[in-house]
């Protein structure tokens, strides 16, 4: 009996010790997306999941927001947790200045 217990106790730890191990894709204000342009980052990242108006004539988009999904909306029991998004937003040469989760209903 003291065995199962060990074994379940271990089986808890290590499910709580690695359930913190998955690093998300970008992190806030990314040095690596600052300063780069909307095209470089669909080039490396690829198309954004959200964006709040299309790109110009030379495919870039300016003075916008645009934003890849982390996680989607889940509806529970007690309630629905929004989407959340990485948003990125570009000033009016189609530059990265700002990035920042935020949760979208």
């Amino acid at each position: 009996m003291k065995k199962l217990y060990l074994v379940i106790t271990l089986l808890l730890a290590a499910a709580v010790l690695l359930s913190g191990c998955t690093k998300e894709k970008f992190e806030k204000n990314d040095k690596r997306i600052i300063g780069l342009t909307s095209l470089q980052i669909v080039e490396k990242y690829g198309d954004f999941d959200r964006k709040q108006k299309q790109p110009d004539k030379n495919g870039l988009y300016v003075n916008c927001a645009c934003g890849y999904l982390i996680s989607e909306e889940k509806v529970g029991f007690l309630g629905t947790t929004p989407a959340k998004y990485f948003m990125i937003y570009f000033d009016y040469k189609g530059v990265a200045d700002l990035c920042r989760y935020e949760e979208i209903v």
